[in-house]
């Protein structure tokens, strides 16, 4: 009897333990690796083809046209060529070409008030340095930039900033980028003016507009007597629950009516 007690141990264990190797497999762990050179928050990292990562600018204004390079090999940063303008939320794509398409952003009037940028310019991993491309239409930030599969880049939404009084406008306009000619173009609106949303692709070629909307909940409770500590007896006690949902629409497939 013992020595199948003992074996019937040993399995159990040997079966746990393939349990952990296979979560363990299945869900990696995080630690630490190199540090930046340059603090910085609210930058863009973009995977490049070659497996590395480049990471520039921040949320601060004045932002900081500083970039570098993560090399997992290594899991060390290295500083690479400075970008031509120092703006912040800008959006950041690989091109097929594999150089990175930066456009568009918040930048300082005077040193002063932000204001929103139409600039747009390239990096090119071979060599580590920045050239200016054509520029946007609109100057716009909080905008969302999507590589299509015909190899140009949609651009759509976010905000324009302006006035003294630091106005911003949602935008619903929307530009489709050309590499081959460096130039940007118009193309068709937005039914709705976004901001800080979201671009995805969906299958044959269409794409999908998400945002986020916050929905504010309240429940009332009236007490018919006096509950302690309330001085009225028909007190009043009200529970607010706001939540952020997701809203997603296809290309083509939502009205401008249509409810959040």
């Amino acid at each position: 009897m013992r020595p199948l007690l003992l074996a019937m141990i040993g399995a159990i264990a040997l079966l746990l333990s393939t349990v952990v190797a296979s979560a363990q497999a299945t869900y990696p762990s995080w630690s630490h690796t190199g540090n930046l050179n340059t603090y910085r928050y609210g930058h863009t990292a973009t995977l490049l083809s070659d497996g590395k990562v480049l990471v520039f600018g921040s949320s601060e204004l004045p932002s900081t046209n500083s970039a570098e390079v993560y090399d997992p090999t290594s899991g060390t940063w290295s500083t690479t060529g400075s970008l031509n303008f120092a703006f912040s939320r800008r959006t950041a794509t690989l091109l097929p070409s594999g150089k990175v398409l930066v456009a568009g952003g918040v930048g300082l009037d005077n040193g002063i008030m932000p204001v929103s940028v139409n600039s747009a310019e390239l990096y090119d991993p071979a060599t580590g340095t920045w050239t200016t491309t054509g520029s946007l239409n609109t100057g716009r930030a909080y905008h969302t930039a999507t590589l299509l599969p015909s190899g140009k880049v949609l651009v759509a939404g976010g905000q324009a900033f302006s006035g003294p009084l630091n106005y911003f406008a949602e935008l619903n306009s929307a530009e489709l980028y050309d590499p081959a000619t460096g130039r940007w173009s118009y193309t068709g609106n937005l039914r709705r003016r976004l901001d800080t949303h979201r671009v995805g692709q969906l299958r044959r070629s269409k794409t999908v507009r998400c945002w986020l909307r916050e929905v504010t909940v309240s429940r009332a409770r009236s007490y018919a007597t006096r509950p302690p500590g309330l001085v009225s007896p028909r007190a009043i006690s009200t529970i607010t629950i706001t939540l952020t949902l997701p809203r997603c629409c296809p290309t083509g497939e939502c009205s401008s009516s249509a409810p959040l």
